[in-house]
């Protein structure tokens, strides 16, 4: 996620015969480039006055509205346009921090459009466009933020934040010709940006593979793979998504009204296109990957598989980005076909409690998404979620899940969520479960 973007302007005004306390010469003023329209008494210095007022008691609205009064007089006065232009970029800085962004955008649309030529409102209308979109972005409204991003990197003065948010939501929707102009531009205003480095090195990897692929699709699925071999495969991954995308989203009351993309990879193409360890079989990025290994003639196997990553791709659509990791990763294992704790995974789960080496909630956030993190204490994070999960389920019924889900959607507070579906705390939570292992 891009952080929030702050907007430095100059924040001063002014006025002539106002400067330090004294009064300056009419002289001074017109080497300045004023005129005598803009001496004191005048019409246009009245609602010069009148600005400078309101912007020093931060009524930047009454202060533009004095200043283009002023504008309107003597549409030549430097000194005019100077307070008017500085005026705007204040109450944009304003309006951002209170993010009341609609506003905002109207405003530096107004103001651009007054002065479609000054540098400085460019980027300003860059910026509070970036801020927008950012806003909209968070908010799952990817098609409007697109539009703010491209209207601010070719009307105002793209920033590396721009191009690099534009680039991502261009990925999305794979429009990868664009992403990676994006992410180089990005690059070349900052190159500090490592994850922008690290998204233009992935696609450019997966470009590498996928660009020879078939597709088949479905109405909610696009498949691509790679040879005719791979073709009646393609077609049991495409039908067992059907089904779970009908069958979970009727659980959780969510059937997205979008097309998903499902990529198979041999062993090969999916360690060159993702770089990752061999043991993971599929995951989800926005777009569903499996690799092929023994799933194909086991439909048991790949239905777990299939069922686990779009639980993935469904939560994200239902919650964002921001979900604790034990959450998203139980979730997904409860819901693959005939999920149950086995005997060997309550095993590990007792040793690891009398050795006092379980891990908290908060750990296996981190365990599971840590580039360092062992393989032994991954598969124990996903025990743990798994088993979190059936406790739940056990303890109160499944549909307490999809409580928690619906709770955290509104909430977006796993505390809260947990508190109003399940009617305990998430720290007596964890504790209970812990005790229920004994």
């Amino acid at each position: 996620m891009i952080t929030k973007i702050i907007l430095i302007i100059f924040t001063g005004i002014y006025l002539f015969g106002c400067g330090n306390g004294r009064e300056e010469k009419t002289e001074a003023v017109k080497a300045k480039g004023t005129s005598k329209n803009e001496t004191r008494g005048s019409e246009t210095y009245r609602y010069i006055q009148e600005g400078v007022e309101h912007n020093n008691k931060g009524k930047y609205s009454e202060a533009i509205e004095s200043l283009k009064k002023a504008l309107e007089i003597n549409d030549g006065s430097a000194l005019v346009k100077e307070n008017l232009i500085t005026v705007y970029g204040n109450y944009c800085v304003k309006l951002i921090k209170e993010e009341d962004f609609e506003t905002a955008e109207l405003v530096i649309r107004e103001a651009s459009g007054i002065f479609p030529e000054d540098t400085r409102l460019k980027k300003i209308y860059g910026r509070v466009l970036t801020e927008y979109a950012l806003n909209k972005h968070n908010e799952g409204n990817k098609e409007r933020a697109r539009c703010l991003l491209e209207d601010a990197v070719v009307n105002g003065e793209g920033t590396a934040d721009s191009y690099s948010l534009l680039g991502n939501i261009y990925y999305g929707t794979e429009d990868n010709e664009k992403a990676i102009s994006c992410w180089e531009k990005a690059l070349e205003l900052d190159s500090s940006r490592s994850n922008t480095r690290r998204m233009l090195e992935k696609i450019k990897r997966e470009y590498s593979v996928e660009s020879s692929f078939q597709s088949q699709e479905l109405e909610h699925f696009e498949v691509r793979f790679n040879g005719v071999e791979t073709y009646d495969f393609a077609w049991d991954v495409l039908k067992v998504l059907d089904d779970a995308y009908y069958e979970i989203g009727g659980e959780f009351d969510a059937l997205p009204p979008k097309k998903y993309t499902v990529i198979i990879y041999t062993g090969k193409e999916f360690e060159k296109a993702l770089m990752i360890p061999d043991w993971i079989r599929g995951l989800y990025d926005g777009k569903i990957r499996i690799r092929i290994g023994d799933l194909k003639g086991d439909i048991r196997k790949l239905k777990e598989l299939l069922y686990h990553e779009y639980t993935h791709a469904l939560l994200h659509y239902m919650l964002g980005d921001d979900v604790p990791v034990w959450l998203h990763e139980g979730v997904a294992q409860y819901e693959e076909p005939g999920s149950f704790v086995r005997q060997d995974e309550k095993n590990l789960l007792v040793r690891n409690l009398k050795a006092g080496s379980l891990l908290s909630l908060s750990e296996i956030n981190w365990v599971i998404g840590g580039k360092k993190s062992s393989v032994d204490r991954i598969f124990l994070a996903y025990i743990q979620a798994k088993s979190l999960m059936h406790y739940i389920a056990g303890s109160y019924s499944k549909y307490s899940i999809r409580s928690i889900v619906k709770e955290f959607a509104e909430s977006k507070d796993i505390n809260t969520a947990i508190e109003r579906a399940l009617g305990i705390n998430l720290k007596q939570l964890e504790l209970n479960w812990r005790e229920s292992l004994k």
